[in-house]
């Protein structure tokens, strides 16, 4: 069986660590046990750990000071505090600090040990293979952003690269969001033409008479309005790369234009007599079925036979559900760093959330959610009370609810009919106060998501 990863046991009493080692050992972890925290650093600076699961209690260093220290090493390290039960408060203290997770012992089930150990050590997997791709496709913005190691993305990247060493007209589809325009980006920077402008207009942002002007340019006086030349965007973007975006929104006249300038590589400027030879590659990008806008006249055939020699269809964010995570992550970084924060990482219930979400707004919906998710989390810990509402109201796919999504809805409304007083929650449960405890930590409820704006706990 292939390692499931590398784990550091850190613990001053001898049978935990020996226990945890032989648990995790037999379901594959490479397993590295220490006494204390000094121990710890130093195998943690000598080795490979993708888990670091620490007590909290030790003498001389505490698991809160080792957590800093690991992370501080190695922010990639998913850390994971062991703690009494009379303890809580200090984990949810650990969590606030950059904390994986936390586990109370005695362990309620050692499955659930292993559990929170493999969804860890798959996180910092995932850390490093972000790295990975970034570093296989530095420098990261020639291109341009995009994220991703699904097989869709591969092919992408493939296209990319092989279109890169070409002159060719290019034509990007895909949905709103996908990436189209980050694509051209791309193909642009690592192109032959990469030291020269690139340009992109929106064909459906502006009427059919200010888009020539954009595009072509006019001369002083030749309409209303027109009090002096202006150089087109097509002159503009002289020897480099210009994309049409929504190229479906051009009208005929303007379809009729674009096809003489492809076909010539000349533009005539609105009121000249003479042509211009512009030396320009031509991208052009719809999220829109143009097959269909031929069969109804509304595109040009010959317009779209001449944009359709080179083609990249860019899969949306629900047929490449792999890459979610990876997104997130990169967007986690982008913008804790945008806004000069602590590096933030997603709740595992918030990274639930998102892998369930369908994403009709593609990458850039997912973007502009970790980008409020970023803004919004008091701490390092993005939970799904921060995300947008989209993503928090969205139903279950199946068509019954998973029991332990039942056990966590009836344990969150027993705290809110008890105003959230865990002593009257655990009566109306029928439960212990320290049951309640153990179920609130098996099933992932976060305190601070349920505490927060609801009174006390």
């Amino acid at each position: 069986m292939a390692s499931r990863g590398n784990v550091l046991v850190v613990d001053d009493d001898q049978s935990i660590r020996s226990v945890l080692c032989a648990v995790l050992g037999e379901d594959g972890f490479n397993t590295t046990s220490a006494s204390g925290a000094e121990e710890a650093l130093r195998k943690v600076g000598n080795g490979n750990f993708d888990v670091v699961i620490t007590d909290v209690r030790m003498s001389g260093m505490d698991g809160l000071e080792l957590q800093r220290r690991v992370k501080a090493q190695d922010e990639q390290v998913e850390v994971v505090i062991i703690t009494a039960y009379g303890d809580i408060a200090m984990s949810v203290q650990a969590m606030k600090q950059g904390a994986y997770d936390f586990l109370t012992k005695p362990f309620d089930t050692i499955d659930h040990v292993v559990l929170v150990t493999r969804r860890a050590a798959e996180k910092a997997q995932m850390a490093r293979r972000l790295q990975r791709l970034a570093d296989a496709f530095a420098p990261r913005e020639r291109l341009s952003g995009l994220v991703g190691a699904s097989e869709p993305m591969q092919a992408v990247y493939r296209r990319i690269v092989q279109l890169a060493k070409t002159d060719s007209t290019v034509l990007l589809l895909g949905e709103t969001g996908t990436g189209k325009e980050m694509t051209v980006r791309a193909i642009h920077n690592l192109s032959a033409r990469k030291d020269a402008p690139f340009v992109a207009v929106n064909c459906g942002s502006l009427p059919e008479s200010l888009l020539e002007s954009e595009l072509f340019g006019h001369t002083k006086g030749s309409f209303t309005g027109a009090s002096s030349t202006k150089l087109g965007l097509f002159a503009s973007a002289s020897g480099g790369s210009i994309l049409l975006d929504e190229i479906e929104a051009a009208k005929q006249g303007t379809q009729i234009a674009l096809l003489r300038v492809l076909d010539s590589m000349k533009i005539r400027p609105i009121g000249s007599s003479k042509s211009q030879k512009v030396d320009v590659r031509v991208f052009a990008a719809s999220n829109d079925d143009l097959e269909s806008r031929v069969e109804d006249g509304s595109f040009r055939k010959d317009l779209y036979y001449r944009l359709v020699s080179a083609i990249i269809t860019l899969p949306p964010l629900r047929e490449r559900r792999s890459d979610v995570p990876i997104l997130a992550e990169y967007f986690l970084r982008l913008y804790s760093k945008t806004y000069g924060l602590p590096k933030k990482r997603l709740s595992p219930r918030a990274s639930e959330l998102i892998m369930r979400y369908d994403w009709p707004g593609n990458v850039r919906e997912l973007k502009h959610a970790i980008e409020h998710g970023v803004i919004f989390s008091s701490g390092p810990v993005v939970g799904p009370r921060d995300l947008p509402k989209a993503i928090t109201s969205c139903p279950a796919p199946a068509s019954f609810i998973p029991l332990p999504e039942l056990e966590r809805r009836h344990i969150e409304e027993a705290l809110r009919l008890s105003a959230f007083n865990k002593a009257r929650a655990a009566k109306l449960l029928g439960l212990s106060r320290q049951a309640l405890y153990r179920k609130i930590e098996r099933l992932g409820i976060e305190l601070e998501s349920v505490t927060s704006g609801n009174g006390q706990v």
